[in-house]
C-alpha cells in the first residue's frame, strides 16, 4: 500500500481517537439539587447533585477537582468519595451528597462562586474531566434575635405602679407624728 494511501485510511481513525475525550465528558451529566445555598459564618453547607451516565457504556468515576473563592471557605469533598458509586453503567444515575462547603467563623458575608468536576472515563485509572457544575456559597450575617415588643399589660403596669407607690406613700403618716 502507497504511503498517501496508508494516511489517508489513517486520517478518519485520527479524527475518531481525537473525539473520543468528549464523548466521554458529554456522556455524563452533573446537576446540583441546589445550585445556590446560604449560611452564616461558622456553618456547614451540604451540597447534593445528581450524577446520569447519559450514554450506553459504564463510566467510571475516579475522582473530582474543584474551585471556590472566597477567604474563610473551604470545600470537603469527603462526600463525593465516601457516596458516589465507583462507576455508573449506561443509563444508571446516583443522587445525593457530594460535598461540604465549611463558612469560617471569619468568612465575610457575600456571594461565591465555585466549580465542581467530576474526573473519570472508560476505566479505573482515567482521569478525563466528564462533567462540570457551578454551583453559588452566599454567606450572609447572622440575623440578631428580635427583642420582644413589651405588651400592653406591661406598658400599663410601668406607668401605673409606680403612680400607686406616690398615692399610697403620701396617705400614711410620717413616724412619730402626733393626732391631734
Amino acid at each position: 500500500m502507497k504511503p498517501v494511501a496508508r494516511l489517508l485510511l489513517l486520517l478518519p481513525a485520527l479524527g475518531l481517537l481525537a473525539l473520543a475525550p468528549s464523548a466521554a465528558r458529554a456522556q455524563l451529566s452533573l446537576t446540583f439539587t441546589q445550585a445556590s445555598l446560604s449560611g452564616t459564618p461558622g456553618s456547614t453547607l451540604t451540597f447534593s447533585a445528581t450524577l446520569l451516565n447519559k450514554g450506553v457504556t459504564e463510566t467510571f468515576l475516579n475522582g473530582d477537582t474543584f474551585t471556590l473563592t472566597g477567604t474563610g471557605l473551604t470545600l470537603d469533598d469527603t462526600k463525593f468519595f465516601a457516596n458516589a458509586p465507583l462507576s455508573l453503567l449506561g443509563g444508571a444515575s446516583f443522587t445525593g451528597p457530594i460535598f461540604d462547603v465549611v463558612l469560617a467563623p471569619a468568612a465575610v458575608p457575600n456571594n461565591y462562586a465555585g466549580t465542581f468536576s467530576v474526573l473519570g472515563g472508560a476505566n479505573s485509572t482515567a482521569t478525563q474531566t466528564l462533567a462540570t457544575g457551578n454551583f453559588q456559597v452566599n454567606v450572609v450575617r447572622p440575623q440578631q434575635a428580635a427583642i420582644p415588643e413589651p405588651g400592653v399589660g406591661t406598658l400599663l403596669a410601668a406607668g401605673v405602679l409606680p403612680a400607686l407607690g406616690i398615692v399610697v406613700r403620701g396617705r400614711r403618716k410620717p413616724r412619730g407624728a402626733v393626732r391631734a
